[in-house]
């Protein structure tokens, strides 16, 4: 292939995307890209920096939160994971080139004994590649193999035989529920890619992260993240009362040296009131608990949280900059448009949220008052619920909305996850696929049918990684005898609804530009209701 083509993705804040889905666009993979920050100019701007080589290479992490209550939802994943499958199958060229790998929540706490269900360090990171779920074999071809291996496009290769991928998939999807109830989420992730400075990945998953491929991680979880540093006392087994230096030993600690809520002005007792400070454990009403005792921090259905991560906490690790999603963007030159993170999980706010409040119950063992607990986000946790329940995840949808346009986050309380997985697969392929212009093109100066674009070929430097060697390309003549050179069009055929605006494709004249050559575009914009004849802007 030696014509590239690009388009131009949109400045998304975290996305919420249930049903978009419904009618999944066939897409067109090439090239990678990544995106700069625009020159303005009067008429708007569009610039786009993306490699030319071909890259179709995906890492793939499934996170999947193996704690009690959690067997609803990984069935509910294996039951639709050929919805997102599918997606990557249809695309042009076939299944990119895959690797695939499943990790768990299940990371330890405290000294291994104390807390019920939890180990000293848990799976530890190491991916999870045991037959599960009514599965009795995996089928790897290589018997030290712990991911999938899929070469991808028409005459694949694998680590699995001839198996279908997606039936090999499902197969490792079904964790079980018995892991420690402290899930961390993030902290998993972050350690079974060599990510959490502690140096490099499990030897088991020595092989999976590749320098150049795309990585797209999926998180699948109905509690928020309580990733700890090793050792940390928020675990202590001795935390057993309510006046304990870190609160009982239950999952409320994690809210509590987790998050930070700003103080509602009720109920009147509450102290702080304007604040944001973590939310209290103590019941503030007189007396207290009331059977309708609670706090609410953010209200169901609220259009914006008022809590968010803890990320000065001393017992919790962050989870922004200098924390987990620091260390994820760390794996790859260009995170901007190299990496993908989506989760379902419960969330803080919109129309599928219950909001974050806090209420109280008897303690379970004697103590001076009663216990906090925080209410779920969604769902019942009633027996055969068939959406199972999911409390605020603050600190995983933070996480997540550290990726920008590449950050997708939906309710986790869905009775079937079929359009969300297959809107994860879409987006994951937009990573490997073409971008578009959208907008009107505005033309040079008084020169009609001249689009004001520059594209400037970025050649790497061998004597300055820094600064590569630039050529400008011309636009294409008539007949591309200038080439390499460059024209503007409508989108590819087979590209569906993706695109609504036009595409830049370069041809190379037969000649592939040296590996890891980039391209920058730069084409001014018309600004809707700033007429102007000169560039043929209406």
């Amino acid at each position: 292939m030696t014509a590239r083509t690009f388009f131009r993705s949109r400045a998304w804040r975290v996305l919420r995307w249930t049903g978009l889905a419904a009618a999944v666009p066939a897409l067109w993979a090439c090239n990678a890209r990544s995106l700069e920050a625009p020159v303005v100019k009067p008429t708007g701007n569009f610039q786009n920096n993306f490699q030319e080589t071909v890259n179709r290479q995906i890492d793939l992490l499934f996170m999947i939160d193996d704690s009690s209550s959690m067997e609803t939802a990984q069935a509910n994943l294996k039951a639709n994971m050929g919805n997102f499958m599918d997606v990557l199958k249809a695309l042009p060229g076939g299944l990119p080139d895959l690797h695939i790998a499943v990790v768990t929540s299940d990371m330890g706490a405290g000294d291994g004994s104390s807390i019920q269900g939890c180990s000293v360090s848990g799976d530890g990171g190491v991916f999870r590649y045991q037959a599960s779920g009514g599965c009795t074999s995996v089928g790897f071809t290589d018997p030290n193999a712990t991911f999938l291996v899929d070469s991808g496009g028409q005459n694949p290769t694998t680590n699995f035989g001839t198996q279908d991928i997606t039936t090999v998939f499902e197969c490792i999807t079904t964790v079980g529920a018995t892991g420690c109830g402290f899930e961390h989420q993030l902290a998993s992730v972050a350690r079974a890619l060599g990510a959490d400075g502690q140096g490099g990945p499990p030897p088991q998953n020595a092989g999976f992260l590749r320098q150049d491929a795309y990585l797209g991680i999926v998180l699948v979880t109905n509690e928020d993240d309580c990733s700890g540093p090793p050792g940390s006392a928020l675990f202590d087994p001795t935390s057993s009362q309510l006046a304990s230096m870190y609160g009982p030993t239950e999952n409320f600690q994690c809210n509590e040296w987790g998050h930070k809520c700003l103080v509602p002005s009720m109920p009147a007792g509450l102290a702080n009131v304007g604040m944001v400070v973590p939310p209290t454990r103590y019941d503030p009403n007189t007396p207290p608990n009331v059977a309708t005792d609670a706090v609410t921090y953010t209200a169901p259905m609220a259009a914006t949280s008022n809590c968010q991560s803890f990320e000065d906490s001393p017992v919790l690790s962050p989870v922004g900059k200098n924390g987990f999603a620091d260390g994820i963007k760390a794996l790859k030159g260009d995170p901007a448009n190299q990496i993908l993170v989506a989760a379902l999980t419960g969330l803080n706010e919109g129309p599928d949220s219950n909001g974050y409040v806090v209420h109280w119950q008897t303690a379970p063992t004697p103590d001076t008052g009663p216990w906090p607990v925080i209410k779920h986000a969604c769902g019942s946790d009633a027996m055969g619920s068939p959406t199972g329940f999911a409390d605020p995840a603050v600190r995983i949808e933070q996480f997540v909305g550290e990726f920008g346009a590449n950050g997708l986050v939906d309710n986790f309380c869905q009775a079937n996850y079929g359009n969300s997985l297959a809107t994860i697969a879409t987006k994951l392929s937009q990573l490997i696929g073409p971008k578009c212009i959208t907008g009107t093109i505005a033309t040079k100066p008084n020169m009609p049918g001249v689009p004001d674009c520059t594209v400037t070929e970025l050649a790497p430097n061998p004597n300055d990684v820094l600064h590569p060697i630039p050529t400008v390309i011309p636009m294409c003549d008539a007949g591309h005898t200038n080439a390499p050179c460059w024209t503007i069009g409508a989108p590819p055929a087979g590209m569906g609804g993706m695109c609504n605006g036009q595409v830049v494709t370069i041809d190379d004249g037969g000649t592939m530009p040296p590996q890891n050559t980039k391209s920058d575009v730069n084409c001014s914009l018309c600004v809707p209701g700033y007429p102007d004849p000169a560039t043929n802007c209406p």
